[in-house]
Protein backbone atom coordinates (compact mmCIF):
# COMPACT_ATOMS: atom_id res chain seq x y z
CA UNK A 1 0.00 0.00 0.00
CA UNK A 2 0.88 3.54 -0.88
CA UNK A 3 2.10 3.30 -4.10
CA UNK A 4 -1.01 2.65 -7.17
CA UNK A 5 -0.81 0.42 -10.18
CA UNK A 6 0.03 3.86 -11.67
CA UNK A 7 3.27 4.26 -10.80
CA UNK A 8 3.93 0.26 -10.60
CA UNK A 9 2.76 0.05 -13.84
CA UNK A 10 5.99 2.63 -15.19
CA UNK A 11 8.36 -0.44 -14.78
CA UNK A 12 6.52 -3.05 -16.58
CA UNK A 13 8.19 -1.65 -19.68
CA UNK A 14 11.96 -2.45 -17.89
CA UNK A 15 10.91 -6.28 -18.03
CA UNK A 16 8.83 -6.02 -21.23
CA UNK A 17 10.82 -8.59 -23.41
CA UNK A 18 10.50 -11.16 -20.30
CA UNK A 19 6.47 -10.87 -19.90
CA UNK A 20 5.56 -10.71 -23.63
CA UNK A 21 4.06 -14.09 -23.11
CA UNK A 22 2.16 -12.65 -19.93
CA UNK A 23 -0.83 -10.38 -18.71
CA UNK A 24 0.28 -8.57 -15.91
CA UNK A 25 -2.55 -7.76 -13.73
CA UNK A 26 -2.19 -4.99 -11.11
CA UNK A 27 -4.88 -3.95 -8.25
CA UNK A 28 -4.98 -1.18 -6.41
CA UNK A 29 -4.92 -2.27 -2.66
CA UNK A 30 -8.51 -1.14 -0.90
CA UNK A 31 -8.72 2.52 -0.09
CA UNK A 32 -5.41 3.58 -2.43
CA UNK A 33 -5.05 4.80 -5.78
CA UNK A 34 -8.20 3.85 -7.91
CA UNK A 35 -9.96 1.14 -5.94
CA UNK A 36 -13.56 2.87 -4.51
CA UNK A 37 -14.18 3.08 -0.92
CA UNK A 38 -16.20 0.48 0.70
CA UNK A 39 -17.44 2.68 3.89
CA UNK A 40 -17.58 6.17 3.32
CA UNK A 41 -15.24 7.70 5.54
CA UNK A 42 -15.86 5.00 8.15
CA UNK A 43 -13.74 2.16 5.96
CA UNK A 44 -13.06 -0.22 9.46
CA UNK A 45 -8.76 -0.61 9.71
CA UNK A 46 -9.96 -4.25 9.52
CA UNK A 47 -10.91 -4.26 6.34
CA UNK A 48 -7.27 -3.97 5.15
CA UNK A 49 -5.93 -6.80 6.65
CA UNK A 50 -3.42 -8.87 4.34
CA UNK A 51 -6.04 -11.37 4.17
CA UNK A 52 -9.00 -9.81 2.83
CA UNK A 53 -6.28 -8.06 0.06
CA UNK A 54 -5.52 -11.72 -0.60
CA UNK A 55 -8.87 -12.81 -0.88
CA UNK A 56 -9.40 -9.66 -3.40
CA UNK A 57 -6.80 -11.37 -5.70
CA UNK A 58 -8.67 -14.24 -5.59
CA UNK A 59 -11.62 -12.57 -6.56
CA UNK A 60 -9.86 -11.00 -9.30
CA UNK A 61 -8.00 -14.29 -10.73
CA UNK A 62 -11.25 -16.22 -10.64
CA UNK A 63 -13.25 -13.62 -12.74
CA UNK A 64 -10.13 -12.97 -15.35
CA UNK A 65 -8.96 -16.69 -14.93
CA UNK A 66 -11.62 -19.00 -13.95
CA UNK A 67 -9.91 -21.64 -12.21
CA UNK A 68 -6.36 -21.54 -14.04
CA UNK A 69 -3.84 -21.00 -11.45
CA UNK A 70 -1.49 -17.90 -12.25
CA UNK A 71 2.26 -16.95 -11.41
CA UNK A 72 2.00 -14.64 -8.51
CA UNK A 73 4.52 -12.00 -7.77
CA UNK A 74 5.54 -9.53 -4.75
CA UNK A 75 7.91 -7.23 -3.76
CA UNK A 76 7.76 -5.51 -0.22
CA UNK A 77 4.46 -5.53 0.82
CA UNK A 78 3.57 -7.70 -1.95
CA UNK A 79 6.30 -10.51 -0.86
CA UNK A 80 3.40 -10.70 2.42
CA UNK A 81 0.39 -10.24 0.28
CA UNK A 82 2.07 -12.91 -2.39
CA UNK A 83 3.03 -15.44 0.56
CA UNK A 84 -0.10 -14.90 1.82
CA UNK A 85 -2.18 -15.56 -1.05
CA UNK A 86 -0.26 -18.43 -1.58
CA UNK A 87 -0.98 -19.70 2.34
CA UNK A 88 -4.64 -19.08 1.52
CA UNK A 89 -5.21 -20.01 -2.04
CA UNK A 90 -2.68 -22.26 -2.75
CA UNK A 91 -4.80 -24.37 -5.98
CA UNK A 92 -4.61 -20.52 -7.39
CA UNK A 93 -0.70 -19.97 -7.69
CA UNK A 94 0.89 -21.52 -10.36
CA UNK A 95 4.30 -20.02 -9.70
CA UNK A 96 5.48 -17.93 -6.51
CA UNK A 97 8.08 -15.24 -6.89
CA UNK A 98 8.75 -12.98 -3.43
CA UNK A 99 11.65 -10.39 -3.52
CA UNK A 100 12.78 -7.39 -1.09
CA UNK A 101 10.68 -9.99 1.63
CA UNK A 102 10.30 -8.35 5.31
CA UNK A 103 9.20 -9.81 8.37
CA UNK A 104 7.64 -8.58 11.55
CA UNK A 105 9.75 -10.86 13.88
Amino acid sequence: PGQTSEFISTWVPLYQPRIDDYNVIMMDHRGVGCSRQLFYQSMPTSSFKMRFAAADLEVIRKKHLGNKPWHVDGGSYGSGLALTYALLFPDGVDKLMIWGVYSSH
